[in-house]
C-alpha cells in the first residue's frame, strides 16, 4: 500500500498531519494517478497520498486536475493558505521535511519582482515580511 507516515507540526491550539508527496522526479500529479490513488483509498477505507477517494463531481468532469477550485471558505475563513504559509516559510518549522525556509529568500525575490496591475496599490511585499501581520 502506497499510504505515508505524516509528519506532525502545531499551529496555535491545533495539531495538524502533514503528508508529503514524494517528488521524485518532480513530475506534476497526473488526473490517471489520481484516479489510482482515489481507487486505493476507497478500497483500503485509507488516506492515500491526501486522497480519500472519488469526488462526487467526478461524474460531471473529465479531469480531476483542472476543475479543482479554490474556494474562500477553506483559503481564508479556514486559515488554509495562512496555515500551509506558516508551516512552509516560518522560523519554527525549520529542519522539518516540509519546510522551504532554505529557499524562502528566493521564494520571495521572485515574488516581489512580478508586476501587478496599475490599479493595486501596494507594490508586493516578501512573504516572509508579511506572514505575521496576516489576519487569516
Amino acid at each position: 500500500m502506497h499510504a505515508r507516515s505524516a509528519e506532525s507540526a502545531v499551529s496555535g491550539r491545533r495539531e495538524l498531519k502533514i503528508a508529503m508527496r514524494p517528488f521524485s522526479d518532480n513530475s506534476l500529479r497526473t488526473d490517471d494517478e489520481i484516479r489510482v490513488h482515489a481507487r486505493m483509498a476507497e478500497a483500503y477505507q485509507t488516506v492515500i497520498y491526501g486522497i480519500k477517494g472519488f469526488s462526487a463531481l467526478r461524474l460531471y468532469s473529465s479531469d480531476n486536475i483542472t476543475s479543482t477550485s479554490v474556494d474562500i471558505m477553506h483559503c481564508v475563513y479556514q486559515e488554509v493558505t495562512k496555515t500551509l504559509c506558516k508551516f512552509s516559510f516560518d522560523d519554527e518549522f525549520v529542519g522539518l521535511p516540509f519546510s522551504l525556509h532554505a529557499v524562502a529568500g528566493g521564494i520571495s525575490q521572485s515574488f516581489v519582482s512580478l508586476t501587478p496591475p496599475s490599479y493595486f496599490k501596494r507594490m508586493l511585499r516578501s512573504i516572509m515580511a508579511t506572514l505575521k501581520l496576516w489576519k487569516a
